[in-house]
């Protein structure tokens, strides 16, 4: 379940030159290819305001069926799914939202935990889970 392996890196091998630039792709790229999976041509990078454009693996954007950067760039949030997590329940708990009054940061009485714990390890996806 290596989804890097199967497509490519996406935009995760960028350059940190020092910890105060950031090296984040600007969205879009890969607007091209609609829902489609594969990857841009090329990709604009913001490196601390200079813009860059990147054409090889590993430095440009992704798109799996039409989610463009599934993984690499930059932390998002997921809105819905809030991850509750005290360093005593591993990795955290998912809870989902079930309606559309979600909000970041908060679990309310409109979201319901998923039944698992996330793992608290590094590595690639061993098993996958359902919420009923």
């Amino acid at each position: 379940m290596n989804g890097q392996a199967s497509f490519e890196d996406g935009v995760s091998n960028l350059p940190k030159v020092t910890s105060d630039i950031n090296c984040s792709a600007i969205t879009g790229s890969t607007a091209a290819l609609g829902n489609e999976t594969g990857h841009a041509e090329s990709t604009i990078n913001d490196n601390n305001g200079v813009e860059v454009t990147n054409t090889q693996a590993g430095e440009r954007a992704i798109s799996y069926r039409g989610l463009e950067n599934p993984w690499g760039n930059l932390w998002n949030f997921i809105g819905g799914c809030n991850i509750y997590g005290d360093g005593t329940r591993f990795g955290g708990s998912p809870y989902i939202c079930i309606d559309f009054n979600y909000t970041p940061d908060t679990i309310g009485d409109n979201y319901e935990y998923i039944g698992f714990n996330l793992p608290n390890t590094y590595g690639w996806i061993s098993a996958m889970g359902c919420a009923n």
